[in-house]
């Protein structure tokens, strides 16, 4: 039988003890990472790279938030960060010192609910039990610590989503510590970022800290905004031969020699050939020598005139001592991504922790003339590995395209039109398609089909068409986790997937790389697989292809933001093309395979 609950006066009773036993506590004469390295011991489920004893020599340039801690001149610190640079790690180690040495009430709050629970349970919560200094924080009230709202030894601590701006009200907090700053939403009346509503909280605080970090979107998004106001530190490591200090950039990781006699990447030699060059000696240095330029590495101030008390850095998976991020590796992968605008976007923001540039297209009819291809409607130019179909609903009329798959991804449109039923979409999958040069008649396997205008009249085909369509969306980059994310739902007693997509993303993938890059696809100067058109297109798919440009604009607040901006009456056709590439984000990569 499991022991009753404690009483809200005892809670509160333990609570006022712990704080005045805090105050009588000797004062701790490790920093951050030095009582880390005591006392922390990652598990493996939690930290299979590096399970076992905290070592900050892995990746030292981490020590520099851990020291802010305990940094008496600065109270905020803001983070432009990769993927893989540890320092997660190091935010945690904050958070497992405070309660060991310093109690004071801490709120983390990351992009959503479930990624805070993720990280509660899986690393953080573990590892204050395992550790002795911190077990005793947690005292005899286990429910309380197993809740996101953990009641500690004289503070609280509080793992939330930041979702809304009662997320950051009445709770009178010491530290806050903002994650995937990036990703969290705008406050429902879009007056405050949630960096904002933190600092506001500390008005009545005088000493409490700030701590901002994330992987960047975009220039005109808030971590890139708040990293020039501050310090801009960034980490300069020396040179093995000639010990000249310098900060690690892409243009010096070089790998064009790895060519084998088709002109193509030998993948097997950038892989294990790929090294950095010396910016002042211009000698190869190896991955080898990694860890050594690390270990004498220092962080140095560029902004001669950040914002008083805001410390701001930088760091890339160049300095990563992860396996996946070794200089070949990040050199396949940046390969890999010349295929993709969205890949190639994805590489800059998460390996090299740099903020897409604000970009104007505008897609002319000439440029949609030109991708057309010696094949009429109803045919498709090569053998394709895979047929599908794409239909945007907008009122009673949906538009729909059909499109041949090579298996490098270049595309040619089939055919397209409209139809008012959606059940006609399922006897255009089964029209036959000819293809050039072959006598096989392949029919389109699956299609995608928007639901933004119409949820239930589209989930009710998806369930009649028993596993040919499937529902998606299109939504703004914040409300979508990821490049193409797919949502469980229940409908009429089935179980269907929705995929949400970055819409952003696809409309670039479409118009500023496979329809305004052709004629440098063509020259072999752009990696990017080819879209193909029919030579029989007519007016309407020409003016619904050119019918969004993307331009730049000043918001309320001042700030400049990419926004796509409608230049015709409609862009179904244009809609139902960029899904396809949605599709094949989906199902390529089996049949790259």
């Amino acid at each position: 039988m499991s022991s009753p609950r404690p009483s809200l006066s005892s809670t509160v009773r333990a609570f006022v003890v712990g704080c005045i036993i805090a105050a009588y506590r000797p004062r701790p004469t490790l920093n951050v990472w030095r009582w880390a390295e005591k006392w922390i011991n990652l598990d493996p489920l939690a930290s299979p790279a590096f399970p076992g004893q905290y070592d900050s020599s892995i990746n030292p340039y981490t020590r520099f938030i851990q020291e802010f801690a305990t940094d008496p001149y600065h109270n905020e610190f803001i983070v432009m960060k990769s993927s893989q640079s540890g320092f997660t790690e190091a935010i945690l180690n904050i958070i497992r010192y405070l309660v060991a040495n310093k109690p004071t009430n801490i709120l983390y709050a990351i992009n959503a609910l479930d990624e805070a629970r993720k990280i509660s349970k899986t690393r953080l919560q573990p590892s204050l039990e395992k550790c002795p200094e911190t077990a005793q924080a947690i005292g005899e009230n286990a429910d309380d610590f197993g809740n996101l709202t953990m009641f500690l030894r004289g503070m609280v601590l509080y793992m939330i989503g930041a979702h809304s701006a009662g997320a950051f009200a009445n709770k009178p907090v010491g530290m806050i510590i903002l994650d995937e700053l990036d990703k969290h939403p705008v406050a429902p009346d879009g007056e405050a970022e949630t960096i904002d509503l933190a600092r506001q909280r500390f008005k009545t605080i005088p000493d409490g800290k700030l701590i901002a970090l994330s992987t960047p979107k975009k220039e005109e998004d808030v971590t890139y905004r708040e990293y020039l106001t501050g310090t801009q530190h960034k980490f300069f490591v020396p040179c093995p031969h000639c010990q000249a200090m310098q900060e690690l950039v892409w243009h010096r990781v070089k790998f064009g020699h790895c060519i084998d006699m088709l002109g193509e990447y030998d993948l097997e030699r950038v892989k294990v050939e790929t090294y950095y060059e010396c910016e002042a000696c211009k000698k190869p240095i190896l991955e080898s020598h990694k860890n050594e330029m690390l270990q004498a590495g220092e962080w140095r101030q560029t902004n001669p005139k950040p914002f008083p008390g805001r410390i701001s850095c930088h760091i890339s998976d160049l300095y990563s001592p992860f396996a996946n991020a070794t200089w070949g590796m990040l050199a396949m992968e940046w390969i890999n991504a010349q295929t993709s605008i969205v890949k190639l976007q994805n590489f800059f923001n998460g390996r090299l922790g740099l903020p897409s540039k604000q970009q104007t297209a505008e897609v002319k009819e000439a440029d949609v003339v030109k991708l057309r291809g010696a094949y009429k409607r109803g045919q498709c130019p090569f053998e394709p590995v895979l047929i599908t179909m794409t239909s945007d609903k907008q009122g009673d009329v949906l538009k729909w395209t059909k499109a041949g798959w090579k298996a490098t991804g270049e595309c040619a449109i089939i055919d397209y039109g409209y139809t008012l039923v959606e059940d006609e979409l399922l006897e255009e999958m089964d029209v036959p398609v000819e293809c050039l040069g072959s006598t096989l008649r392949p029919t389109a396997t699956i299609g995608l089909i928007d639901e933004g205008f119409a949820q239930t009249i589209v989930r009710d085909f998806v369930v009649r068409s028993e596993g040919r369509w499937y529902a998606s969306k299109g939504r703004g980059g914040i409300q979508v986790r990821s490049t193409v994310h797919e949502s469980p739902a229940d409908h009429k007693d089935c179980k269907l997937t929705i995929y949400h997509y970055d819409d952003d993303d696809f409309k670039k993938q479409l118009y500023l790389s496979r329809i305004a890059k052709f004629q440098d696809i063509l020259d072999g100067k752009c990696r990017v697989p080819r879209l193909w058109l029919p030579a029989n297109i007519d007016q309407d798919l020409v003016d619904e292809l050119i019918a969004e440009k993307l331009v730049k604009e000043k918001n309320k607040w001042g700030y400049t933001k990419e926004i796509w901006k409608k230049t015709g009456d409609k862009n179904d056709f244009g809609d139902a093309v960029k899904m396809q590439l949605v599709l094949w984000h989906i199902l390529g990569a089996a049949y790259q395979d």
